[in-house]
């Protein structure tokens, strides 16, 4: 009864409000559960190409970081480091370098938070684990000598 006394077109704008705000609820409604899809589908993406890097990235041993007539302190300092860890920043650090390759000053330099001797002991079990290639190229470092050049295995091309 209370809309006996209001003009029409104010009813009829009232409900093409109340139509339009219902539009915008379901909008909004759709593009949530789109994100959440979206959302679901990137964080299985993510996951899927983190277990493919853990895959390559195959926990180094510790028994691998030292000899057994190493002294004691080379044994607790093999058991203090994460290896594997170490690895991965490393080979990241050479798949920056892309088809170009690096060398071990040109990877020291990338990594200045690490010492020389922290990064060129993870060459070899990277190069064991078919991670990164070396060929027998050589590059003048900056002590005038050549430095073995290294490259990600999604960058070789090969000789």
């Amino acid at each position: 009864m209370a809309s006996a006394w209001l003009p029409r077109f104010y009813l009829e704008e009232v409900q093409a409000t109340r139509q339009l705000h219902n539009l915008w609820l379901l909008q909004g409604a759709i593009l949530t559960d789109l994100v959440r899809q979206k959302s679901f589908a990137h964080a299985n993406a993510a996951q899927k190409n983190k277990q493919e890097v853990e895959c390559d990235m195959n926990i180094t041993p510790t028994y691998r970081l030292v000899r057994r007539d190493d002294p004691a302190t080379s044994h607790d300092a093999a058991e203090s480091i994460d290896a594997t860890a170490l690895e991965s920043v490393v080979a990241d650090a050479i798949w920056e370098f892309g088809a170009a390759g690096a060398i071990a000053d040109e990877v020291c330099n990338a990594l200045p938070r690490h010492a020389y001797n922290t990064i060129t002991p993870r060459f070899k079990p990277l190069k064991d684990k078919g991670i990164i290639i070396t060929d027998g190229t050589r590059r003048k470092a900056k002590s005038g000598r050549g430095q073995m050049v290294m490259w990600h295995k999604e960058f070789y091309n090969g000789v």
